[in-house]
């Protein structure tokens, strides 16, 4: 359902509330900050996310064609799709690793080794004792 052109201010509040979608940006940073484990694939990890948010800032007005004034329908369904795909594989992302949490709290695995393990640079794989930070 569309609003109508008429309605002026409802249609700036959605242009206001729209920004906010960026949001879920200061979610998704420390998730990637935390999670991997190992210097380079650490380093790898941050900047394909910077690369990721930069090419979607140099992408993201070209989805806008001046054909579709004022409605810019198929934009909105091209934006809604990616923040689709970003949250359902967000939430895939969350539970791969709630599971292998559970999965690695019932190994009996003994203190020391997974303490020494984290002054290696072991990446999650190889250290049985990482834990992801959900």
């Amino acid at each position: 359902m569309a609003i109508p052109l008429e309605h002026q201010m409802n249609l700036a509040a959605c242009a206001w509330i729209m920004p906010t979608t960026d949001l879920c940006i200061i979610l998704i940073w420390p998730l990637a900050a935390a999670n991997p484990a190992g210097h380079i694939k650490f380093t790898f990890v941050n900047g394909l996310e910077f690369v990721g948010y930069a090419a979607r800032n140099i992408i993201g007005p070209f989805l806008f064609i001046s054909a579709e004034v004022p409605r810019y329908t198929n934009a909105i369904r091209r934006v809604l799709s990616v923040h689709a795909c970003a949250i359902f594989f967000a939430v895939c992302l969350g539970l791969v690793m709630l599971r292998e949490n559970r999965k690695r709290s019932r190994e009996d695995l003994p203190t020391e080794v997974a303490d020494d393990a984290g002054f290696h640079d072991f990446t999650e794989f190889e250290n049985r004792g990482f834990m992801y930070k959900l």
